[in-house]
């Protein structure tokens, strides 16, 4: 089987793409709110601007709190949030061809037609397949959105606590920090009356819920796309997995003129293209979250201790606790997914290679056998997500990120 693993290039404009299957059945108008995927330039690369200028200030605010370890911890946590959903942001405005292409390819009916190589039992299996994918995208999708709703409601809400309960009314220090915004950060000018600081605050609230769009629309589109990826692997599984029956099948249609080893060709054939034609979209997938994926993989082990530390530490009062305890228990998760997606997705394209052990192939194996060392020989290097090279996202490296993070979190008691 052919090693290359040039993606597949569509030709499709936006109107395409936002009236494809694809787009809609991957929230794809997620990824339109959170500036992710637009038919222009200009509204990403504002937004993406807005994220520099003000994780810059965040970041500086860090070097300002060298005194106060509870804003300089939680300084230091939402500047890596930040700096995550820039190089999310960034990477999706880079890699735009990439996502106009992902979207079109899965918006076509089938990735591959088989050409009446599949019984009715065998089709039957396919829907099925097709259905449980569409479930699963449904159901991780809608309750992956609906928890960063929930953590933005409590976000806010904490926000509204403090204000009504006085916490927001602290003096202006000469450091230039302004300590009455829900993320306490240095600011160039004067924020402290009108109209500086409803500037401020409108400010920060608006990178709160975009940031919070952005990680929506990454993660949701991640997930589609994986699910996406490992239904076509099952399919090609099980069309590899009957091909004594798909065999008799052709057959019995060409009312037995077609010879076994032709019939035995045409199905692995038909197998093997589909094949190939996964690997060039899992390239496409593989190639548009590179980085996003070692940012997020990267900067993971960071966030989870600072959480941790924001969690255990006795100078934060009882509501931030509780809010980076669900910081804490939502980055563990946030990593899981990227981690048990590409452990899932690499065991599976193991499997494809393993699917022509079959008894059933035992009378015709002479026919299957060189397809069978080709299909074999592609499977011994499984498809892996890269996070930029360094890393790849499976249960090993979520291993190496847990500890990690315990490592930095005992670093910084220490030092504390």
């Amino acid at each position: 089987m052919s090693k290359n693993k040039k993606s597949v290039d569509i030709a499709g404009t936006y109107k395409d793409v936002i009236n494809s299957a694809g787009y809609k059945a991957n929230f794809g108008t997620i990824m339109k709110f959170g500036a992710l995927y637009n038919e222009t330039y200009l509204y990403p690369v504002a937004l993406l601007i807005f994220f520099i200028v003000n994780t810059s200030l965040l970041a500086y605010t860090i070097t300002l709190a060298t005194d106060d370890v509870k804003l300089m911890a939680e300084s230091a946590h939402f500047t890596m949030l930040r700096t995550t959903a820039t190089v999310v942001l960034l990477n999706s405005t880079y890699r735009k061809p990439q996502l106009t292409n992902l979207f079109l390819l899965l918006g076509e009916p089938n990735l591959h037609d088989y050409g009446g190589t599949l019984t009715k039992e065998l089709k039957a299996k396919i829907q099925e397949k097709i259905k449980i994918c569409v479930d699963r995208k449904e159901f991780y999708g809608k309750n992956l959105a609906r928890g960063f709703f929930v953590a933005l409601v409590l976000f806010a809400t904490r926000s509204i606590l403090e204000y009504f309960g006085g916490f927001l009314n602290q003096p202006y220090g000469e450091d230039g920090i302004n300590r009455n915004l829900p993320v306490p950060t240095y600011m160039p000018y004067d924020s402290e009356g009108w109209p500086g600081y409803q500037f401020a605050l409108i400010s920060e609230a608006y990178l709160v819920v975009a940031a919070c769009l952005v990680a929506i629309g990454n993660d949701c589109s991640f997930i589609c796309f994986s699910e996406e990826v490992l239904r076509e692997l099952q399919i090609i599984i099980i069309t590899l997995g009957s091909i004594k029956e798909r065999s008799e099948y052709v057959r019995r249609k060409s009312n037995y003129k077609i010879s076994v080893k032709d019939s035995v060709h045409l199905c692995l054939k038909h197998s093997v293209k589909h094949h190939q034609r996964v690997i060039q979209v899992f390239e496409g997938f593989r190639t548009y979250f590179f980085f996003s994926l070692f940012i997020m993989l990267g900067c993971g082990a960071f966030l989870v201790c600072l959480s941790g530390l924001m969690f255990i530490a006795d100078v934060v009062d009882v509501k931030t606790k509780i809010l980076f305890f669900i910081f804490l228990a939502s980055e563990l998760f946030h990593i899981f997914v990227f981690c048990y997606y590409g452990e899932h997705i690499s065991f599976t394209s193991r499997k494809v290679g393993e699917s022509l052990y079959d008894p059933s192939t035992v009378d015709i194996s002479q026919y299957v056998k060189p397809f069978f060392i080709m299909i074999n020989a592609r499977c011994q290097t499984p498809l892996q997500l890269s996070g930029g090279g360094f890393m790849n996202a499976d249960f090993d490296t979520y291993g190496n990120v847990l500890r990690s993070s315990y490592s930095y979190l005992n670093l910084l008691q220490a030092a504390n």
